[in-house]
């Protein structure tokens, strides 16, 4: 007996991931963008990229490993080893505490849907109703 699978791809229509923004009532959108800018910079002079490797093992225990003839009840594993930024975290932070001094408040907005242009607004709206995200910048939604 043959069995046949069928995968269906699910859209959901609409439903556009929403992404965080910074906004300030009235503020001029390229006087944003570079307050931003200028936080996001401050923040890199702070808060250099600093690489770190961290080495991570593991342990199996109640697992079976084997070496013919022994085998025995506990496995290591090979180490592993990742990088990882150091200041990432404090960057951000630096970021927002920036951000939140300079009079802009984070809010969550959805992406503007890919198959429609919206109309792009050159000043902050006073609230994120009918309002979507193309490319970082505020948009009234279709």
């Amino acid at each position: 007996m043959t069995r046949i699978l069928f995968i269906v791809p699910i859209v959901l229509a609409g439903c556009a991931m929403p992404m965080e923004a910074w906004i300030n009532p009235g503020v001029e959108a390229t006087r944003a963008e570079r307050a931003l800018l200028t936080c996001e910079a401050e923040a890199r002079q702070d808060f250099p990229v600093v690489m770190q490797t961290e080495w991570n093992s593991s342990i199996t225990i109640g697992g079976r490993f084997c070496d013919d003839p022994f085998c025995f009840g506990a496995a290591r594993g090979l180490p592993t080893a990742r990088q990882r930024d150091v200041n990432a975290d404090l960057r951000v932070r630096s970021v927002d505490l920036c951000m939140k001094e300079a009079g802009y408040t984070k809010v969550r907005v959805p992406q503007c849907p890919a198959d429609i242009t919206p109309l792009q607004l050159s000043r902050h709206p006073g609230s994120t109703n009918g309002i979507c995200l193309v490319d970082g910048a505020f948009a009234l939604s279709p």
